[in-house]
């Protein structure tokens, strides 16, 4: 290892460096004569050497081992360089052979090292700083970096150190890249790998959730999205590497009446699962309705609504929307429906066993959504019409004001009440992090009333609802609303507090403003339907909250639950 020193040149005595001449020719250099020796005023005054501009450098041939000169003082060019810095061995030996010569050994004599640092009779004598210091500015300050013999590093493991200046004397330990010091204690340094941790994953303390592992800073998402009916959940799960498809997991109710099996052939022995169970299908996207489901893969395919299950050579289809008893698709920008669906007059918009083009619909369609007997299609453009039993004709209505909707995406949700009526509410979340929703049956949300649609109704009058800052997404059920922050943080609103709905407790009837799910503030992901809500949280885990009659909830139990419960055996 090599070391930054300091090397001070002094006069040596005049009588070994000059001989006879030293007393005809004064010291040179300005050094005054003292005991017949040449002294350097700012040496023996113990300046720091960092102040002197004089300096001297002695011929080599008047420093022979016998004293001797060749050459009169004249022909001396004489010079103190007052510091001059090499590079020496930390360990340098700074004995004296027996045969050195004296005049390295007397030089050592006169020598005024600063602190932290010894002088070397080499010829001529230098001063080194010790072990462990460096010299930095002129002072030899401790070298906390520096990795001696038998000791740790100070900084730790897996951290860069930097002595700072002298002046400040400021240790400065960093971690390296993906690690970091979670227990404070420098003894072992950065002794946390932040990128595959499950207890420390991407951050100190940032636990992943049971079964779940750490992979890059992140944790293994393995349920890579939710869907929700108004009585039952689904988890479309991570594919298998090279797939496009991945497994789909359900719980909660399996049907209505006859139309039993929507998770599946696999459950059918059930009317509800209070647990995840696999459903029949690989799929990358997934709808449920009331009464039918169907899932994405190559192609859409469909189960028990409004008979056997079906599957559909429709390319390039993006998604997929459940209502009662019809369903649409979303393929090269166009809707596509099929089933039943009437208007308020009762003229049909949509008859057919297999997906028609919806040519009533007045522009290319981004994304449709069902709630129940009405459908809304949303444009690229942000632009809403709805259709459906609600609506007087075939002819869509529009959403109102258009001019503050620039919809980036549309929701809809369904409740079935114990008196078997049903409830539907619609939200679009617009561009200017501004939410409006409406009820094609009337009623209200966030405590505003939204008129039901009048016989010769031409727009969709939509009620703007108090929003918290940053919403990236939204989720309805059939009477409540959840919006969830960038940061992750979920806020929810209107009926179903009784229920457990809005994911806090509550006795109040209908919640007015947004208010924050207790305990969630890492969400990735929320979907809602009926009187229930479930997120996608960042530490992998999937949790869910509110009615929990046919086990919506998927915790094992039917019991209400008014706080976010994670989903048991989902994997």
């Amino acid at each position: 290892m090599k070391q930054k020193v300091k090397q001070t040149w002094v006069w040596a005595l005049c009588a070994l460096a000059f001989g006879a001449a030293c007393a005809d020719s004064g010291c040179p250099g300005g050094a005054r004569e003292e005991d017949g020796v040449c002294v350097d005023e700012l040496a023996s005054t113990g300046e720091d050497a960092g102040e002197r501009d004089a300096s001297a450098t002695l011929d080599a041939a008047h420093r022979g081992q016998d004293g001797s000169s060749d050459s009169g003082p004249g022909d001396r060019d004489a010079e103190v360089d007052a510091e001059i810095y090499v590079e020496v061995d930390a360990g340098q030996d700074a004995s004296l052979d027996a045969g050195q010569d004296a005049t390295a050994l007397d030089a050592c004599a006169t020598v005024d090292c600063i602190d932290n640092s010894t002088c070397v009779p080499e010829d001529p004598a230098i001063c080194v700083c010790n072990e462990g210091y460096e010299l930095i500015e002129g002072e030899c300050v401790r070298d906390f970096c520096a990795t001696l013999d038998g000791q740790a590093p100070f900084c730790g493991d897996n951290a860069t150190c930097d002595n700072g200046t002298a002046a400040a004397k400021d240790v400065q330990c960093a971690c390296m890249t993906d690690f970091d010091d979670c227990d404070h204690d420098l003894d072992n340094g950065c002794e946390i790998d932040l990128s595959n941790d499950p207890d420390n994953c991407g951050a100190c303390g940032y636990a992943c959730a049971d079964g779940i592992a750490c992979v890059d800073g992140e944790c293994e998402q393995k349920a890579v999205g939710l869907r929700a009916g108004p009585e039952t959940t689904c988890a479309l799960m991570k594919p298998e590497e090279g797939s496009l498809d991945g497994e789909v997991r359900c719980w909660g109710r399996n049907g209505y009446g006859t139309n039993l099996n929507l998770l599946g052939s696999a459950t059918t022995l059930d009317q509800f699962k209070t647990r995840p169970v696999v459903a029949d299908a690989q799929a990358r996207d997934l709808a449920i309705g009331p009464t039918g489901a169907c899932t994405l893969s190559d192609r859409p395919s469909c189960w028990n609504n409004g008979g056997s299950a079906s599957e559909w050579q429709v390319d390039s289809t993006s998604q997929v929307a459940m209502g009662m008893p019809f369903g649409c698709l979303v393929a090269n920008d166009q809707a596509r429906c099929w089933g039943e669906l009437r208007t308020r007059s009762n003229t049909y918009l949509v008859t057919s066993t297999t997906p028609a083009v919806a040519d009533f619909l007045p522009f290319a369609v981004a994304e449709v959504q069902a709630a129940a007997y009405n459908a809304c299609a949303r444009s690229s453009t942000g632009s809403v019409v709805c259709f459906g039993t609600a609506y007087p004709s075939s002819v869509p209505v529009q959403a109102s004001p258009t001019m503050s909707l620039y919809a980036k995406s549309v929701v809809a949700g369904t409740v079935l009440t114990p008196s078997n009526t049903i409830e539907t509410l619609m939200c679009a979340l617009a561009a200017s992090n501004s939410v409006r929703c409406w009820r094609p049956t009337g009623g209200a949300i966030g405590g505003v009333a939204a008129a039901a649609p009048q016989a010769a109704v031409t727009a969709i009058q939509t009620t703007a609802v108090s929003v918290p800052a940053n919403v990236e997404q939204i989720a309805v059920g059939g009477a409540h609303l959840c919006m969830r922050q960038a940061s992750g943080q979920v806020y929810c609103m209107g009926d179903g507090a009784a229920d457990g709905a809005l994911g806090f407790v509550s006795n109040a009837a209908n919640v007015n403003t947004p208010t924050a799910v207790t305990g969630l503030n890492d969400a990735i992901d929320i979907v809602a339907n009926g009187v229930h809500t479930c997120a996608r949280r960042r530490n992998g885990q999937v949790v869910c909250w509110g009615r929990n009659a046919m086990g919506e909830i998927g915790d094992g139990s039917q019991t209400m639950r008014s706080t976010p419960t994670p989903v048991v055996g989902l994997w």
